[in-house]
């Protein structure tokens, strides 16, 4: 019984100096890529804001007042509502398309919103620029709602709609 028990420690410690000497050289970078690991499926990164896709128009002979007046009818006639005002913003929002939902839906229930931010800039000989930009927007109206540029969508859905504000306010100059 005292062999089998001398046999048995040896092979323990014939196993534990191979894996030993095995991974020596390894725990460094294999710690490292797990680590790195980590960091990248647990990090979120902030949202690309400059690069957000935009669309704008520039309105001449028209007041701030007046031009939200029409860009909120101009969106309320495509079913936004509006969800958001001040003195030079504005934010339009509405339920995605069930392209929207299979594109930027989760797999939990729910459906994406497309949310629609627009800034009024007054410019010094006058005339006003209104840019947009778009948003997905999953989980809305929750603690976890998260918002996300709309990649790969041209702003053209929104551009036209601010070109039918400025075609009804008269001052079709599109902006560059």
């Amino acid at each position: 019984m005292n062999t089998d028990l001398h046999g048995f420690c040896k092979r323990q410690r014939a196993l534990f100096e191979f894996w030993h000497l095995k991974f020596e050289f390894f725990p460094l970078p294999l710690w490292l890529v797990f680590c790195v690991l980590v960091l990248l499926t647990g990090c979120e990164t902030r949202p690309d804001y400059a690069n957000a896709r935009k669309a704008s128009v520039l309105i001449k002979g028209s007041t701030l007042r007046q031009i939200k007046n029409v860009t909120e009818e101009v969106f309320q006639e495509e079913r936004y509502s509006l969800v958001h005002s001040e003195r030079d913003k504005m934010v339009f929002e509405k339920g995605g398309s069930k392209m929207d939902n299979l594109a930027y839906g989760t797999w939990m229930e729910g459906t994406v919103y497309i949310r629609v931010k627009l800034l009024l800039l007054a410019n010094r000989d006058g005339s006003v620029t209104v840019e947009s930009t778009s948003w997905v927007v999953q989980d809305h109206g929750t603690s976890v709602e998260q918002e996300f540029p709309r990649h790969g969508m041209k702003p053209a859905p929104f551009q036209k709609l601010l070109d039918e504000v400025a075609h009804r306010l008269d001052a079709p100059a599109k902006a560059s």
